[in-house]
């Protein structure tokens, strides 16, 4: 009430009342979320206007999902909170809220209440390890259910090695064998899950010692990857002074990145690595080749790298004396290829000088096909340079180049392999990031003798992409018939589309520098020689396809045990095969043998094959149809000389992601007749 008295006459007054109301109360929380058995729940509701303090309530003849409260709070805030331990379909319940005014205000809700997803175990299998080799970091993991879980084994344990609570496989195993276990995880509600794995403990070999180079290509999640690195294998499954390179489409590169590891191998010198460092850790499969005399391995092929969806790579034996800038000296030709930015395909082939420890690289020529776009014979520049204190062959280069008008600067990191008449053999990766004027290139650079020829007849084998992202693989010989001219005789799966070319008549031009061009109504085609009859080529069409040619000879034979394996692959849908084919002694006979077989879902190792052959032509082509395994139907093949062959696969119409498969004999011996012939 307001009293006003006048100042003229103090015995005149009025009196008036003015009431003030309080804000509206309203609850402006008007939908709540659903819940889970085992997972706490906590969820605010607010009110707006009103006068504090407040009062909350659950409305009357209505109840909160089971071991749920509404907590005690005189603020314009109250919390639903607990951990639901029953599962309630739209359990229906009001909140009402009353302030210090006498005001009220109701809010209805509906919450469901869900039981949490199965529980199981989502490891599928388990490490190897290796006797006396401290067991590679290993963790099963769970799927579904409710967190915090715990773990528990029943079986035979492998001696040394330790199973925690929380899913971890540690320690050393002391003895070999195979060692079956029954893995349970429980999780905080009442699932449980139980899984049956087998560990594997070899025994310890001496097969691959010393240092290696390795080397993969493939693709992952968000397109082309590679990487390039060297290790120190002990010859007892350690692995130390590892280090690693990477770089991918998706990006960013990494480089230099230390690890240490372990790995062990299968009575079928199939083999596991683990590489683990402050990044992470990196497992691959790989298979042996062929031993040096000392019984050591000179090497091997990597057949799956982590999680990847396809790819393969190989390991390559280090020559430690050869650790210098001093090594890589004189002429050299590359072969390099991988993906642009757009998931195109890109390659490039070329050449040129190093000075040797002046670390200047001078008349370099490439030929770079970038998704179709193709500038030819760009000149360039460049420098590098090794470390003197490094113990694994890391060096680092630059190229300076123009390439259709514009000046780029393109980076690399390569490893040293093996000399070769007193120059080293270079495995190279791009560490740029991917761009538009950045490509992920992978490849190798090796010595070239200049002055070297095209004679008599070649092996052409080339792998492209088509512009609807499926891989077009080609086989064939290419003739001499005359100085500039040629002949190719040839098969091609494009896609699934299937062609055979028959003495296509060409011609060619070849440079002072090894550099030659092929033109045909076949295609053109870039090759750059690195001795007579044997280089690396890039196409100038949109497949962009690469590849190499390399000396083909008679007499042709098969017969034997062959190494054969497919190479780098184009497509994420594309299968990466390492394996062994025995063929018969006849010409046309059988043929048996086991592959490891990669692919973007599975990984097959060791799977038997069997099928049929026929007798080379005059080319040395000749079919073979595999009639069990993972590869059926019929292939079309290539000799080389003796028993060296190249395997196109396959050649049936609807193959929409063949592969080319290189092979040859692992272990030739001599005749009492004199020659020598494949075991």
């Amino acid at each position: 009430m307001v009293t006003a008295t006048s100042v003229a006459d103090t015995t005149k007054f009025a009196t008036a009342t003015i009431t003030i109301n309080p804000p509206p109360l309203a609850i402006s929380t008007t939908t709540l979320p659903d819940g889970m058995v085992g997972t706490p729940y906590s969820q605010d509701i607010q009110a707006t206007g009103g006068v504090a303090p407040f009062t909350w309530v659950v409305g009357a003849g209505t109840l909160l999902p089971h071991n749920l409260n509404l907590d005690n709070s005189t603020t314009s805030t109250v919390t639903i909170s607990g951990t639901p331990d029953t599962q309630q379909t739209a359990v229906q319940f009001t909140i009402q809220v009353t302030d210090s005014a006498n005001q009220s205000a109701t809010q209805s809700y509906t919450v469901t209440i869900k039981n949490p997803p199965t529980l199981t175990i989502a490891t599928s299998s388990v490490p190897p390890g290796t006797i006396n080799v401290a067991y590679p970091s290993f963790s099963f993991l769970a799927a579904g259910g409710t967190s915090p879980f715990t773990w528990s084994e029943t079986g035979a344990l492998p001696s040394g090695l330790n199973f925690a609570s929380n899913g971890t496989l540690s320690g050393t195993p002391t003895v070999t064998g195979s060692f079956p276990i029954t893995v349970t995880v429980k999780d905080s509600g009442v699932q449980t899950s139980t899984k049956t794995f087998t560990i594997v403990v070899y025994a310890a070999s001496t097969v691959l010692s010393g240092r290696y180079v390795f080397q993969f290509q493939g693709f992952n999640a968000s397109g082309a990857f590679a990487a390039v690195g060297s290790f120190n294998a002990d010859g007892f499954g350690t692995i130390s002074d590892a280090v690693l390179d990477r770089n991918s489409v998706g990006g960013p590169p990494t480089s230099n990145l230390a690890l240490t590891g372990t790995y062990s191998f299968d009575a079928n010198n199939l083999g596991t690595m683990t590489l683990s460092g402050p990044q992470g850790i990196a497992t691959f499969r790989f298979t042996l080749t062929a031993n040096a005399p000392n019984g050591i391995s000179a090497g091997g092929k990597i057949i799956e790298f982590d999680n990847i969806k396809s790819g393969t790579g190989f390991i390559a034996a280090q020559n430690t004396t050869g650790f210098s800038m001093s090594t890589i000296t004189g002429e050299y030709v590359f072969n390099l290829a991988g993906s642009t930015m757009s998931l195109g395909r890109a390659a490039a082939v070329g050449r040129l000088t190093a000075n040797g420890s002046g670390g200047v690289f001078s008349s370099g020529v490439m030929d770079m096909n970038q998704a179709g776009v193709v500038p030819a014979k760009a000149t360039f520049t460049g420098t590098y340079t090794v470390s003197a204190a490094a113990t694994n062959g890391r060096g680092t280069a630059t190229l300076n180049i123009t390439l259709g008008g514009t000046a780029v600067t393109l980076n690399f990191t390569f490893y040293l392999q093996k000399i070769i008449q007193n120059q080293v053999v270079l495995v190279i990766l791009s560490n740029d990031p991917v761009s538009g004027t950045q490509q992920l290139l992978s490849g190798s650079m090796e010595p070239q003798i200049l002055g070297s020829s095209l004679t008599g007849s070649l092996m052409m084998v080339t792998t492209g992409l088509t512009s609807t992202g499926l891989p077009d693989v080609s086989a064939g010989v290419v003739t001499i018939t005359s100085s500039g001219n040629y002949s190719l005789t040839a098969d091609e799966n494009s896609g699934g589309t299937i062609t055979s070319i028959n003495n296509v008549a060409g011609t060619y031009i070849l440079d002072p520098n090894g550099r030659v061009t092929l033109t045909s109504t076949g295609g053109n085609r870039v090759l750059y020689l690195s001795r007579s009859n044997t280089g690396y080529l890039v196409g100038t069409d949109g497949n962009v396809s690469t590849g190499t040619v390399f000396t083909w000879a008679a007499p042709f034979s098969l017969h034997g045990t062959l190494s054969v394996s497919t190479g780098a692959p184009v497509a994420a849908n594309q299968e990466n095969d390492f394996g062994k084919l025995t063929f018969s002694g006849t010409n046309s006979g059988i043929v048996t043998g086991t592959v490891n077989v990669g692919s973007a879902t599975t990984f097959q190792p060791n799977t038997s094959v069997m099928g049929t052959y026929t007798t080379p032509d005059s080319n040395g082509r000749g079919t073979l149809s595999f009639t069990s395994g993972p590869h059926t139907g019929t292939s079309v093949f290539y000799l080389a000389g003796r028993s060296q062959l190249v395997l196109l696969d396959s050649i049936s119409t609807g193959d929409m992601a063949p592969v080319v498969f290189s092979g040859a004999c692992i272990h030739f011996v001599g005749s009492p007749k004199g020659g020598i012939f494949c075991q």
